[in-house]
């Protein structure tokens, strides 16, 4: 009868060894597929947030051309007005700069 409750007992033992290596093999096989759908998430935000950036810089480029066109049609405004101011007054401030000096300076 001990033989038998030995026997048992190792047999139960031995099934519950099974049902640990079962689980075991459950967990790891769970925890690689997560870890693959973890990877795949991470390559597709990835991607997706290329995708993103590659359309934003290419806004950027545009909105930055436009800006620098702005710009450079701003500042050739700005100089023809004070080309055509200059030239307008040309006279008056070449007789103002003389009389400072005739005055500063004399005869």
């Amino acid at each position: 009868m001990a033989n038998s409750i030995l026997a048992t007992m190792q047999g139960i033992e031995e099934e519950a060894k099974a049902i640990l290596a079962d689980y075991d093999a459950q967990i790891k096989e769970l925890r690689g597929q997560s870890t693959q759908k973890l990877e795949q998430i991470k390559l597709d935000c990835d991607r997706e947030t290329e995708l993103e950036l590659s359309e934003l810089e290419e806004k950027l480029a545009k909105e930055k051309t436009l800006l620098q066109e702005t710009l450079e049609q701003t500042i050739a405004k700005n100089d023809e007005q004070v080309r055509s101011v200059l030239s307008d007054k040309k006279d008056g401030l070449v007789q103002q700069i003389v009389d400072k000096v005739v005055e500063k300076y004399g005869n």
